[in-house]
Formats: structure tokens, sequence, C-alpha cells
């Protein structure tokens, strides 16, 4: 549920209204290891679609408030901005996005 589309990242209310409708949990894997930089094709990617953490946590709060189930979640492991160890990083990342704690 990326949202990526050629204009950037977005997602139809259409969609958003059949998360909350069927109860389907949206898990963005916010949280980065702290100091990672990505690698070059993800910097390209964010930059041509404006797939940025902050474009991330923004949806999530979004998704959060039109009422879609949205869950913490990391992808630890995938590369090194992803070590394991960081799923409160995860937590923090949907907050900072305005997501309520006690919701992230």
């Amino acid at each position: 549920c990326s949202g990526i589309t050629p204009t950037g990242m977005q997602l139809p209310g259409r969609v958003i209204d059949r998360l909350r409708q069927r109860d389907i949990a949206v898990c963005p894997t916010l949280g980065l290891t702290p100091g990672a930089v990505p690698p070059p094709a993800i910097i390209e990617l964010q930059a041509r679609f404006g797939f940025t953490v902050e474009r991330r946590q923004q949806m999530a709060a979004e998704l959060h408030a039109a009422g879609v189930r949205v869950i913490s979640g990391d992808d630890t492991g995938i590369g090194p901005g992803k070590r394991h160890g960081i799923f409160a990083e995860a937590v923090i990342s949907l907050h900072a996005g305005g997501v309520p704690i006690a919701a992230a």
C-alpha cells in the first residue's frame, strides 16, 4: 500500500474507504536505523515520486485519521537502514507523522 503514482504519493479515497470498511491493517514499515543513508536507488525513488519518510509518516497519519487500522512494523533485517532492534523507531516515526502515541 505504497501509494506511489506517476504524480507522487497518494491513495484514492475509494481505496482508503475499502481499507477501512474491510478492516485491512496497513503497516507502513516506518523506522530507520539512526544515521542510516538509503542506497542510491532508494534516493532516486524518493526524489522521483516524493516517497520521503516525512510523506510516508503523513500518509500513515492520514490513513489513521480516516479510520484505517494502521499498525507498527519495521522490515527489520532487510538492509543496513533496517537493522534488528529498531521497532521503537517505527512507533516513534508513526507518532512523528501525527498518529497519536497510544495508536502508534
